[in-house]
């Protein structure tokens, strides 16, 4: 067990002796942080900061990026070794290079590296060489078409994409079973 001696961030001193991980996330996100601390190796802490999102219509989105500088800073306070934007759809909203704007918008508050999620799908995918996918979300139909066209303007041909149509709070509260179940079908659709 780490526990506290003198203080000074170090191997054997205090918890997130490795990293500090900071996350910006939509205020009705659920799911994230139990998902955070089930992944996060022995010396590695997560440190968690809020955006308004209540409802995914456009509004709620435009207004999500006015939270990022606010959020980076807050995290800033921490000491973070790194901050991502955990919001797949708010990181894409804005099309092709929108995750790149929310990223100087961190790092204009800390500078530390920082990624989005559909930055880190799309390095995922060049890494692995996929160049075609098909996607299963539990998004909205205008929200998915965001997703195929930032996909795609990223050099990834999406083939399907399918969504089982919730909002907000709706969104964190699919059930896995239902979520892999859908990407089977979507899968042995094509």
């Amino acid at each position: 067990m780490v526990g506290f001696s003198n203080g000074v961030k170090g191997e054997d001193t205090m918890i997130g002796w490795r990293a500090r991980f900071g996350v910006i996330l939509p205020s009705v996100n659920i799911t994230t942080e139990s998902e955070f601390y089930r992944c996060l190796p022995e010396g590695i802490t997560a440190h968690f900061t809020r955006m308004e999102f209540k409802e995914s219509t456009p509004e709620y989105y435009e207004r999500m990026i006015d939270d990022v500088p606010a959020g980076a800073r807050m995290l800033s306070h921490a000491e973070v070794d790194a901050i991502i934007f955990a919001c797949t759809s708010g990181s894409l909203y804005g099309g092709l290079g929108y995750d790149q704007k929310i990223i100087s918008k961190i790092k204009e508050q800390i500078d530390v590296p920082a990624s989005t999620t559909s930055t880190a799908v799309i390095e995922a995918f060049k890494t692995m060489g996929v160049k075609k996918v098909a996607v299963a979300t539990p998004y909205e139909d205008w929200v998915n078409e965001l997703e195929k066209n930032f996909f795609e303007g990223n050099g990834v041909k999406v083939l399907n994409i399918q969504g089982l149509g919730c909002r907000g709070i709706d969104v964190c509260e699919v059930h896995p079973e239902k979520v892999s179940g859908e990407a089977l079908k979507i899968l042995e659709s094509n």
